[in-house]
């Protein structure tokens, strides 16, 4: 179609004005939750001060006769290694078994400095660590970096910038990912007052707000071993510099960290936000899920509210440097109000309490895949197992870490399941707490302990003898690991019915960011944190005893509650099956498949009756079904 010079120019004016809105949008980017097996770089943050105008106070180019300046460090070598150039420019430490290597600053430093690394490394078995501390003595096999420390630590494939202080210490660690650890990086730790900020090749990756050490601090390089492993480690060193850094101007402020609880994570309603503004004027905007805002100065008041489910808080603060710059973060939290309930399947056969989760050795039921989650809200799945008779609990792990030194399962179980623990050293312990090592894990930490409440406090004590029945064993499995324990009922003061609380806890070797716990982190602070755990009752199964008597027989119906009957001499036992036994039979042998709502609607049940009456049958091998997620499936 033609179009006329005034329709072109209309379209023209039109086409110009739709342009310049889309320039004059501003660029608005918000934090959003996501897993981190989901982020593939980490975001360039400009580097303002990667040459800082600090004066320079301490320096070396690992170039000198001994590789490194004599005059600077101080070196301890103990065990099997090397300390050595590569290819004359690179100063190199190695460490293998029963071994450490470490470099220690002659000089010490106070608050207001910043240390630049150029390096390399290959942690494999070893642990890297690289920062200031208040000490630069070492011991045996353990480099030791003590309770006023801000350093890297690099282990089991995982970097962190880790924070320690007070007496006795409180370690706080972020981790730092985006990066390959054994190419050649440049690492920039910046040591403030309020804050300690670390950087790769100019990439802001992390930041642990609040109280810090104020020195003087020795900066230390050390490289060692996992007390026991087999270890062929390795540290690559370029160059060190520290300078002075009297300004924080240049790290971009303000910025927001969220030191706990971790972001995406359950926790108890009331639990305190730790949140800390870097570079800020103080003062605090916050808001849970689009309400109001609040406004404070630390400590800020932040809580999670009281209310079950998912809750967003919004956070925002303005520099305190005058440049009117604001900052703003989103983070997301679950409050649980309400535990979560899992239930034990009832166990017709004992499992083997051997190490070894054999198919068909556990109930169908016992069998489910539940997710654990770290401190910093990183989930996993894991299979567990969960059974139970008149007389014992049954808890199996498939779990995916590792051996290791340090790696191991624990379990809490308390009989009460009252919001509190009221363990004891005397029958039934009320309360327990048992760990089980990996193959490869130090004795020490196989041990059964009772826990206690006092005066808001939670006590542990290890129990000594062990009580009867108490029973657990590792294997390794593929590249699995498998943990079962055996707890009696009677310790616990349960049986039967009852609801008792459960938690459990997977510990890989060496970096304690890894810890897993179902269903909140650090469950020994706080009964509250238990989830429930209600104990399977036996099938709804009639016995008949029936005395043979000339011309006549007694019959006495009985329910079966506690396991089997004792009987007197002389009586026939009959297994009767109930009326809902027998219909869910028919049910299940009338469909191919049928979904669990449908099947409890139809046998007038509940689901947790229709799945307990299904796996009896299928453990009896008197139906030919099996679970298929939802639905009860005829056949193999």
């Amino acid at each position: 179609m033609r179009r006329t010079r005034k329709q072109m120019v209309f379209y023209l004016a039109l086409w110009i004005i739709v342009i310049s809105n889309i320039q004059s949008i501003p660029n608005i980017q918000t934090t959003i939750l996501v897993s981190e097996t989901a982020i593939t770089s980490p975001t360039k943050i400009e580097d303002l001060n990667v040459v800082s105008d600090g004066a320079s106070v301490f320096q070396d180019d690992f170039d000198a006769s001994l590789g490194y300046n004599d005059s600077l460090w101080d070196l301890e070598s103990y065990g099997n290694g090397s300390v050595s150039w590569v290819e004359g420019e690179y100063f190199n430490m190695t460490v293998e078994r029963h071994s450490f290597r470490t470099l220690s600053s002659k000089d010490v430093f106070s608050v207001g400095h910043e240390a630049t690394i150029r390096m390399s490394m290959q942690e494999a078995e070893a642990i890297v660590c690289v920062g200031f501390t208040n000490t630069t003595a070492s011991t045996g096999w353990n480099y030791l970096f003590y309770n006023a420390s801000l350093y890297f630590e690099e282990a089991q494939n995982t970097m962190l910038l880790a924070r320690k202080i007070g007496f006795p210490s409180v370690r706080t660690a972020k981790i730092l990912s985006g990066f390959n650890r054994v190419e050649l990086h440049t690492y920039r730790l910046v040591w403030n007052s309020t804050a300690v900020i670390a950087y790769v090749d100019g990439t802001r990756l992390g930041a642990i707000g609040g109280e810090m050490p104020s020195g003087p601090l020795h900066f230390k390089i050390a490289i060692t071993e996992y007390r026991n492993q087999t270890t062929e480690g390795w540290l690559c060193i370029d160059s060190v510099e520290i300078k002075e850094h009297t300004s924080m101007i240049g790290e971009n402020p303000p910025f927001i960290t969220l030191n706990s609880p971790g972001n995406g994570t359950l926790n108890l309603p009331g639990e305190m936000i730790e949140v800390i503004p870097v570079g800020s004027d103080e003062h605090l905007f916050w808001s849970w899920d689009g309400s109001a805002n609040e406004t404070g100065i630390a400590p800020y008041d932040i809580t999670l509210p009281e209310t079950e489910g998912l809750h967003t808080l919004d956070i925002y603060c303005k520099d305190g440097y005058g440049y009117d710059n604001w900052n703003y973060e989103r983070y997301v939290f679950t409050t649980m109000v309400t535990p979560p309930m899992q239930e034990t399947a009832w166990c017709t056969s004992t499992p083997t309490i051997d190490g070894f989760i054999e198919p068909g050795e556990w109930p169908t039921l016992a069998e489910r895949v539940i997710e654990f989650v770290r401190e910093d809200g990183t989930r996993l799945l894991v299979t567990i197992y969960l059974g139970s008779d008149d007389s014992f609990v049954y808890v199996g792990f498939d779990s995916p870490i590792p051996l290791g030194h340090d790696s191991r399962a624990s379990l809490i179980l308390n009989g009460h399941s009252n919001g509190s623990y009221q363990g004891r050293n005397v029958t039934p312990i009320i309360t327990a707490y048992y760990t089980k090592g990996s193959p490869l894990c130090w004795d020490g930490y196989d041990e059964l302990k009772y826990m206690w409440e006092e005066e808001g406090s939670v006590h542990e004590l290890k129990l000594e003898p062990i009580p009867s029945g108490f029973h657990s064993v590792s294997t390794k499995q593929g590249l699995n690991v498998h943990y079962e324990f055996r707890f009696p009922l009677e310790e616990l003061d349960a049986m039967p019915g009852s609801t008792i609380g459960l938690a459990l806890m997977l510990f890989p070797t060496g970096m304690g960011v890894h810890n897993l716990f179902y269903p909140i982190a650090h469950p020994w602070d706080n009964a509250l944190k238990l989830a429930n755990l209600r104990i399977a009752q036996p099938p709804n199964i009639l016995l008949i005893q029936g005395s043979i008597v000339i011309g006549a027989i007694g019959l006495i119906a009985i329910a079966a509650y506690l396991g089997w009957t004792k009987l007197p001499r002389g009586t026939q036992v009959l297994e009767i099956e109930s009326e809902s036994i027998q219909r869910v039979r028919s049910i299940v042998e009338s469909y191919d498949k049928i979904n669990l709502d449908r099947l409890s609607q139809m046998a007038n049940l509940s689901n947790t009756e229709v799945k307990d009456i299904v796996s009896y049958l299928i453990d009896r091998k008197e139906v030919d079904a099996r679970f298929v997620g939802e639905e009860v499936v005829r056949g193999k």
